[in-house]
């Protein structure tokens, strides 16, 4: 599992790629809140194009974002969700909490 960010304009994007699983929240948990708490934008894009799994255990990384996200009166959107991931949101009752768009270009052009 990865995790990048970069900041583009008025939005910083946080990419996720691989498996989030347990071991994925272990290892990558503090760099994600500290990519959140340096975030300097009040616009979010959460990328998850490339996640190929989503256990349960990883869910706290979406609860934790909404929570720094309200917080801090930062927008966030999810981009990329597949279908299973999808269904994990609904299935947790998540999906709802989020704004969701298909890619970070129609993120953006729904923040303006």
């Amino acid at each position: 599992m990865k995790i990048r960010s970069e900041t583009i304009k008025d939005f910083t994007i946080i990419f996720l790629n691989g498996r989030m699983d347990i071991s994925f929240v272990e290892a990558i948990e503090d760099e994600f809140l500290e990519i959140l708490a340096s975030t300097k934008t009040k616009n979010l894009i959460m990328d998850i194009t490339d996640v190929d799994y989503l256990s349960s255990s990883a869910i706290r990384i979406f609860a934790n974002s909404i929570k720094f996200s309200k917080e801090k009166n930062i927008r966030l959107v999810v981009t990329g969700m597949s279908q299973s991931v999808e269904k994990i949101f609904e299935l947790v009752e998540m999906k709802s909490m989020f704004e969701v768009r298909k890619n970070n270009q129609e993120a953006i052009k729904h923040f303006s």
